[in-house]
């Protein structure tokens, strides 16, 4: 910085420096807010990033730009022109630091491992998210667990939750097999949490051996192709 320069910002009243902030600090605000969909309102500036500003700033006219990676969780990267009349009167790059809220599902209490989630509504500071935030639509379907400790007040996201299974491990099923006519019903037990659809490990209860099956509707496991007889055999899929 030159002499005549740092004599310019010296000699700037402290009530136009002061100006100038606030109206830096507006821009900010607001071009975070537009850049992640915020209300301005959500958006705190905990630190500007400069210490000094030019005497345009009271009154010029502020363009900001960051990365299209950035996040503002933290401390981030904006590059700010300042323009008075029209022309440019000076560019500065600010590394501001940024809090962002939202109101976001967070646990109600203390969660352990498959627990069904309690949770409820809080401001949630974007910075503690790690992964993506669930929606209170998708956490009123009832159908999720935790995947691991949840600690109270920890916010929701599909990192820490699990899809409640359509069958657990330890459940007891029919395993059937057969062909044409031909229909055996052996009882059993699922080997572990599984969906509609997937492929199973069934632990045989009369003979104790291990059967491999599909899960083809809840409590019925066959382990071929699936078959009119088994439909009607098993009493959870609906026929037409």
């Amino acid at each position: 910085m030159s002499p005549a320069t740092l004599a310019l910002l010296l000699s700037f009243p402290a009530s136009g420096q002061q100006a100038g902030v606030e109206r830096l600090e507006r821009a900010l605000r607001e071009h975070v807010a537009a850049r992640l969909e915020l209300a301005p309102e959500d958006v705190e500036i905990l630190h500007l990033g400069v210490s000094t500003l030019p005497p345009c700033a009271d009154t010029a006219r502020a363009v900001l730009e960051s990365p299209p990676s950035e996040r503002f969780r933290g401390h981030a990267e904006v590059s700010v022109e300042l323009y008075g009349d029209s022309e440019s009167c000076t560019t500065m790059r600010l590394r501001p630091r940024i809090r962002t809220w939202t109101d976001a599902p967070v646990a109600a209490s203390v969660l352990r491992p498959g627990q069904e989630v309690l949770w409820e509504m809080r401001r949630v500071a974007l910075e503690r998210f790690t992964g993506t935030p669930m929606q209170p639509a998708e956490l009123e379907q009832g159908r999720w667990l935790a995947r691991t400790t949840i600690a109270q007040g920890e916010p929701l996201t599909e990192l820490v939750l699990r899809t409640r299974p359509d069958a657990a491990s330890g459940e007891p099923v029919q395993v059937l097999a057969g062909a044409g006519g031909l229909l055996i019903e052996t009882p059993g037990r699922l080997m572990s949490d599984a969906f509609l659809g997937d492929r199973v490990r069934v632990a045989n209860m009369a003979t104790h051996g291990v059967h491999d099956g599909i899960l083809f509707a809840p409590g019925c496991v066959s382990t071929g192709a699936v078959t009119p007889r088994m439909k009607e055999a098993c009493p959870h899929v609906q026929n037409p």
